[in-house]
């Protein structure tokens, strides 16, 4: 059993502690060395029950640090997503903007050569006879 090594530990020091002072002890009857020995045990006992609790205490925070660390995970992982596909959507409106730009040059291009040509047929000679 678990508590037998426990148990045995407790009781090392009361029995060392009676050993040495067996001369006070022996002023003592029976009953009183009895209750002496139950309120150290006892002590024993309360503190075994404190540490439990604590051992308890810390594994249950342990259990809630490790939901806290994955959820935090969790989100991290969902904002890298989210940060990649932002990044994503940035190229392509640089790109669309380069693309609209180039347009435009080429768009403003073929109209100056247009209104060019379309001047140079107005300055030429007129298309009706008389």
């Amino acid at each position: 059993m678990k508590k037998s090594p426990l148990l045995s530990l407790a009781l090392t020091p009361i029995l060392l502690l009676g050993a040495w002072s067996s001369a006070s002890l022996a002023a003592q009857d029976s009953g009183q060395r009895i209750s002496q020995r139950g309120a150290m045990i006892g002590e024993f006992g309360s503190d075994w029950t404190d540490g439990k609790k604590e051992v308890t205490k810390g594994r249950k925070l342990i259990d809630k640090s490790a939901k806290q660390a994955a959820d935090a995970d969790n989100k991290v992982a969902r904002a890298r997503q989210a940060m990649a596909k932002a990044e994503d959507q940035l190229l392509q409106a640089q790109a669309d903007r380069a693309k609209g730009e180039t347009l435009i040059s080429r768009g403003t291009a073929k109209m100056a050569e247009a209104e060019d040509r379309y001047a140079a047929v107005r300055a030429g000679p007129s298309a009706v006879v008389n």
